[in-house]
């Protein structure tokens, strides 16, 4: 979860010494050409019929002169054709791929349960459990979370899932005497349990999910703007938090509108879509479908930087909006015209602002500053690995039957999502260890150098869940073959003889230190779209579905005959 910090620019580090004696030989693996036989439906207007897959235009380096390749022996290309020092290198086929995902999340699962059971989160390196930083009480969050994962996977881990189940029946409940953000409370709590009564039609789920929302929407009731209040009190009801940010904001618009779909009360959605109406009726804090980051519940007014100016952030703090302006509209089935006029003047923001490339060619997206005094716009060099959700969006948006391009020679938007994670897995591949860095230094030099404040790896999900949806809609196996060495990777500095899985305290200077922590969204979110990337594209067809921030599934609404796609709103 992104702190709330102002924006600044990225400070250089200095490059990180690979260790003379190297632990592993380098080698390089060949990534299988051929393209295996997905097929799922091109989910524009048109949705009776499959149409096939669309065509990408990426593909892997011929030749891997990345950091990770050299130090860790997890190699791209086709020069060398060893196994590399893991044995996983000649792990081509995606059937033998997923059992060894099966296996690490089956054994994540009983780390879990051994040393945390009903814990937030797992402390691997001690054993023990440990709270999430954010909820100040214990809250189950690993449990809720991944429960819906348990299900997924099928007999293999039903047992599992009863006994999840089970705790979430008998233990979790929301009358507590606390206060929590309104961000956690809808996407992890509310998002956790409409995903799994989404799935398995229990409805002890829908029960506890309702009656989190009705406590939860006293914060947007209760608001004098529309702006929501940031935190609200489960017990009296007591609001607190007069300023907020966009993307946490937001965060209930998904999660309440399926409410009112499952229910058919509409105060749900009406409730959260005041944000939605605010920012298609009001010029103030935006620019070129940019929203500004910062806001005051109390008036509506948009909070300056330190400049004095407007900032966006496509990052932490702002990516949940952008994220739910489309998927808001996917959900509705195409018929809510607000969230999607929202969302593609904030793609074509995107291209004229965010959107910038590094000397050696990479796609990053930077934050970025606008005074509307002067109409000067400043850019900074920060790439946020949050940011790299855009290219999972941008490509769902085109499966939609988006394009926001406006200009001659533009890519189309699924272009535009290659490019993206194009760009966010050089993080990964210029990374000694193999794994991604918080954020980097984008622009000041070929390589995605981490930034000193920000060179630790929390098991973040974003690019693996782009690199899902780009395989879905493309069927481009080079996409699958990068999941498999980001997971190669994970498995060779991150796993313990335990099973379990360790963040890192930095994973571009060896030797890369395990962090006694293992992320609540490990499952839930990171090692989901690992697995659903060598699933059966049955599993969660993405035109029935559509998946939460984090990674939980709701199903759409029925598309409507006609409905408008971004031609018809978009000027």
């Amino acid at each position: 979860m992104a702190l709330p910090t102002h924006r600044s620019h990225c400070q250089r580090s200095s490059t990180a010494q690979v260790l003379a004696a190297a632990l592993f030989l380098a080698s390089q693996q060949l990534i299988a050409a051929s393209s295996t036989s997905a097929q799922h439906l091109y989910i524009g207007q048109q949705r009776t019929q499959p149409a096939g897959l669309s065509t990408s235009r990426y593909s892997s380096k011929s030749v891997d002169d990345g950091a990770r390749c050299s130090f860790s022996g997890i190699c791209d290309g086709s020069d060398r054709q060893d196994c590399g020092p893991d044995g996983l290198g000649c792990v081509t086929t995606p059937k033998a791929r997923k059992r060894h995902i099966e296996q690490a999340i089956k054994s994540s699962w009983r780390a879990y349960k051994v040393c945390a059971w009903g814990a937030d989160q797992l402390a691997p390196l001690s054993c023990q459990p440990q709270l999430c930083p954010w909820v100040p009480y214990n809250s189950s969050m690993t449990l809720l979370g991944a429960t819906d994962l348990l299900w997924l996977m099928g007999s293999s881990m039903r047992a599992e899932y009863k006994q999840a189940r089970a705790w979430i029946n008998d233990v979790i409940t929301f009358n507590r005497d606390f206060q929590a953000d309104t961000f956690t409370l809808s996407m992890t709590f509310i998002g956790s349990l409409l995903g799994l009564h989404d799935l398995t039609g229990d409805g002890m789920y829908l029960t506890k999910a309702l009656d989190l929302a009705d406590r939860t929407m006293v914060a947007y009731n209760a608001s004098p703007s529309g702006w929501p209040w940031r935190n609200v009190h489960l017990g009296t009801g007591v609001v607190s938090g007069n300023t907020t940010n966009v993307g946490e904001a937001a965060s209930p618009t998904l999660e309440f509108s399926r409410l009112t779909h499952i229910t058919g009360d509409q105060r749900y959605k009406d409730a959260a879509y005041q944000l939605w109406h605010l920012l298609d009726t009001t010029s103030e804090g935006k620019w070129d479908g940019l929203v500004n980051t910062w806001w005051n519940v109390t008036d509506g007014s948009w909070l300056p930087g330190p400049n004095g100016t407007l900032e966006a952030t496509w990052g932490g703090m702002g990516d949940l909006a952008y994220e739910y302006m489309l998927k808001t509209w996917a959900l509705s089935g195409g018929r809510d015209e607000v969230s999607l006029r929202l969302y593609t003047a904030a793609v074509q923001g995107l291209r004229r602002h965010v959107m910038r490339r590094s000397r050696g060619g990479s796609v990053w997206l930077t934050d970025v500053s606008y005074d509307p005094a002067t109409g000067a716009v400043q850019h900074g060099t920060c790439m946020q690995h949050l940011a790299c959700f855009a290219g999972a969006a941008i490509a769902l948006g085109h499966a939609h039957g988006i394009n926001t391009a406006s200009k001659p020679g533009e890519p189309d938007d699924l272009a535009l999502a290659e490019q993206i994670a194009g760009g966010c897995y050089e993080m990964y591949r210029q990374s000694p260890s193999g794994l991604n860095s918080h954020a980097v230094d984008a622009l000041n030099g070929t390589h995605a150098t981490p930034t000193e404040d920000q060179a630790y790896y929390d098991q973040q999900p974003e690019l693996l869940e782009s690199l899902f949806y780009l395989w879905r809609f493309t069927g481009n196996a080079t996409y699958r073959d990068w999941g498999w060495q980001i997971f190669r990777a994970m498995r060779m500095w991150s796993q313990l003889p335990s099973g379990a899985f360790a963040s890192l305290s930095s994973p571009t200077q060896p030797p890369f230190m395990q962090v006694d922590a293992t992320q609540e969204w490990w499952l839930s979110e990171t090692m989901k779209y690992v697995w659903l990337l060598f699933s059966d594209h049955t599993v969660l067809p993405l035109d029935e579905w559509v998946i939460n921030t984090e990674g939980h599934p709701y199903k759409a609404q029925h598309w409507v005959s006609g409905s408008k796609a971004a031609a018809d709103v978009v000027q």
